[in-house]
């Protein structure tokens, strides 16, 4: 929060400028929202308020996420493992959706999208929703570009009731007629990250959660 001794704070904005991503919520609000990473470690977040003259001033806050001793049901990971799957795609012309699209360079792994994609399976996972959406109202674009210094993002997700093998989730996108298999082919993307939620106890259809962003 932020007070002008003459005046009014009337505008707010928080950033994120280290530690694990995160995805903020209420960013233009005084106090801000996030869920914690499943990783330990130091987030950091930079307040900027703006008064009714226009004059602004920064102030930044330390968040240190321990690990917790009783992390109940739910889990997440990142899956560097499937970048070999997602290349091997990538290595030969496909078909996708009746239209053919030649081999595409392979894509490197991005580490901080691998961990807004980790954020949102395990958001997915523990709130029991499939969506690109968050339930906060949060577009897949607006999640992802704050952890993306590119031009273009695009996003796959997938979930299922038992857990599957990294090869078989991307089978699925490459079989997908909704555009997931134009988006494993699209040579405009260049780096990728994937990450994976689970709960067991959240009520929905599916349990487990995967999310596949990729940026260029």
């Amino acid at each position: 929060s932020g007070s002008d001794a003459d005046g009014a704070i009337v505008g707010w904005s928080w950033t994120q400028i280290s530690g694990t991503a995160v995805s903020l919520s209420g960013a233009a609000t005084q106090q801000v929202q996030f869920t914690a990473p499943a990783t330990a470690g130091d987030i950091r977040l930079r307040l900027t308020v703006t008064d009714d003259d226009g004059a602004t001033d920064t102030d930044d806050v330390t968040i240190t996420v321990e690990e917790s001793s009783d992390p109940g049901n739910t889990t997440g990971s990142t899956l560097q493992s499937m970048l070999d799957d997602i290349n091997e795609v990538r290595s030969q012309p496909r078909v996708c959706n009746g239209t053919t699209y030649p081999s595409a360079p392979p894509l490197q792994w991005s580490s901080s999208l691998a961990d807004i994609a980790m954020q949102h399976s395990m958001d997915m996972a523990q709130n029991g929703y499939f969506s690109h959406t968050s339930l906060n109202g949060t577009s897949m674009g607006s999640r992802v570009f704050p952890y993306w210094n590119g031009t273009t993002v695009g996003e796959n997700i997938a979930a299922s009731s038992v857990d599957r093998s990294d090869g078989y989730v991307v089978n699925l996108w490459l079989g997908s007629t909704s555009g997931h298999c134009e988006l494993l082919m699209n040579p405009a993307f260049t780096h990728v990250g994937v990450g994976k939620g689970h709960d067991p106890d959240n009520g929905y259809t599916y349990k487990y959660f995967w999310t596949m962003d990729v940026g260029g």
